[in-house]
C-alpha cells in the first residue's frame, strides 16, 4: 500500500488509506491498534511556523467542541 508517507505507520498509528487533500494537508484514514478504533491524522503539507501556528489554533478550537457532527481531536503532534 502507498499513501504517501515515509511509512505505513505514524506513531502507534497504522495508516488505512488517505481519504482526501486540501491546500494545507493531506487527510488519512488510520487505525489505532491499542484503542481499536478508526482515526484520521491530517498530515501538513509545508509545516512552516505560520501553517503551524494556525493548526495548532484550529487544533484547540475543534477539541473545544463536543458535538455528534464533529470530529473529536485526540491529539496533535510535530516534529
Amino acid at each position: 500500500m502507498t499513501v504517501g508517507l515515509e511509512s505505513d505507520k505514524v506513531g502507534s498509528f497504522r495508516i488505512v488509506e488517505k481519504i482526501g487533500e486540501g491546500g494545507m494537508a493531506v487527510i488519512y484514514k488510520a487505525v489505532q491498534p491499542s484503542l481499536k478504533r478508526t482515526v484520521v491524522i491530517k498530515k501538513l503539507k509545508d509545516p512552516n511556523r505560520e501553517i503551524i501556528e494556525r493548526f495548532k489554533k484550529e487544533a484547540f478550537v475543534s477539541a473545544s467542541f463536543s458535538q455528534e457532527n464533529v470530529l473529536a481531536i485526540y491529539d496533535f503532534i510535530y516534529s
